[in-house]
């Protein structure tokens, strides 16, 4: 029995290894390329799917909106303390990091900064459960009456 030299064993083991190498790297640009059309399929189906939604929606999201409109103004009680903090910072105040809610909006108030208006999904979230019965009633009364 013959033995190979180390060199020759050590070329062969990078021969091995470069042919596995080779041979997963084809096979990941073959999922690669199978994912990018099954991926730009998916877009076109969502984009197809989301202008019919905006359709629909626009109609819907007119009518809650102006039924929401009277909450959407500007209110500094509605937003957290977190939130409150946040406007006072991009406003440039200043001493305000250890001020409570009611001290926040005091600040704020002083300094006339107003309050972003919210979206209709978010401010549904902050309003208080009587609110939102009075404007279920009225979806209600709305659909009822027509």
């Amino acid at each position: 029995m013959t033995k190979k030299r180390l060199s020759e064993q050590f070329r062969e083991k990078l021969n091995s290894l470069g042919k596995s190498l080779a041979s997963h790297t084809r096979s990941l640009d073959n999922h690669f390329k199978n994912q990018e059309t099954f991926l730009a399929l998916r877009e076109e189906e969502l984009n197809e799917s989301s202008k019919i939604i905006e359709g629909q929606e626009l109609s819907n999201n007119d009518s809650i909106s102006q039924l929401l409109e009277p909450y959407l103004k500007a209110d500094l009680s509605i937003l957290t303390v977190v939130e409150l903090k946040k406007l006072c910072s991009q406003n440039r105040l200043k001493k305000y990091s250890s001020l409570k809610k009611k001290d926040l909006i005091e600040l704020l108030n002083v300094n006339s900064v107003t309050p972003p208006l919210l979206e209709p999904a978010k401010l549904v979230k902050k309003l208080k459960r009587a609110d939102l019965e009075k404007i279920l009633l009225s979806i209600l009364e709305e659909d009822s009456s027509s």
